[in-house]
């Protein structure tokens, strides 16, 4: 890391952590690749910088192993916090690594319930949780957070390419938004991926005071 980076609160680097070390060397098939990781969190973490860590999880997942992950790194690394997120596959090919709606919603109950009891910095909104644990529906919102690649805009989310776009606008311009999300595109069907649920979350917490209020106390108290 170099030293030439100070400290900011408005700097956070972001670790791909999915599991504990057999999981996570496992899914990524490279041996030892968890205590690099690690080991860059502790540093990092050292040097007075704001750390996060992103977490798939795929249907051969345990969910016991990912609570234990949060646990480690909430305790013993003091970690700032965690995204968690299903995987997402549009692809046949590797479809067997993701679940169903129904699968995920089972997994994330039981997250859920581990991260209200001991206080884990899980960063998902109520609304987001609300829906990974099928509390509620959301529609999608690829719209809500855009990727750019060196080829230009990408539409209509970094998992589909129905488009590449010179600009911004032409990108919002040319798809079809509605298209896109369960129950419009079969692909979509089984999708829980915060790029485009966490958009939707944050314009149903708009629709109702009491959500307002709910999303900013979770914003403010975590």
């Amino acid at each position: 890391m170099p030293r030439l980076v100070e400290p900011s609160p408005r700097l956070t680097f972001v670790v791909h952590l999915d599991g504990m070390r057999e999981i996570h060397d496992y899914v990524c098939d490279y041996p030892g690749l968890w205590d690099v990781a690690v080991d860059a969190i502790k540093t990092a973490r050292a040097r007075g910088f704001r750390v996060t860590t992103n977490t798939t999880i795929f249907k051969e997942t345990e969910i016991d192993d990912v609570i234990e992950m949060m646990r480690y790194l909430t305790d013993e690394v003091g970690i700032d916090g965690m995204l968690v997120a299903p995987a997402t596959s549009t692809r046949r090919s590797t479809r067997r690594w993701t679940m169903t709606r129904a699968e995920h919603e089972e997994k994330f109950r039981t997250l859920r319930v581990a991260v209200r009891k001991h206080g884990y910095r899980w960063l998902a909104t109520p609304i987001y949780q609300d829906f990974l644990t099928g509390e509620r529906k959301l529609s999608c919102a690829p719209w809500g957070s855009i990727t750019r690649n060196p080829y230009g805009w990408k539409g209509p989310c970094y998992l589909l390419t129905d488009g590449i776009f010179p600009t911004y606008e032409a990108l919002l311009e040319g798809m079809d938004w509605d298209s896109y999300g369960p129950g419009n595109d079969p692909r979509c069907e089984h999708c829980g991926i915060h790029s485009g649920f966490e958009p939707s979350s944050a314009f149903e917490s708009s629709k109702s005071l009491k959500e307002t209020v709910r999303s900013a106390a979770w914003t403010l108290t975590g």
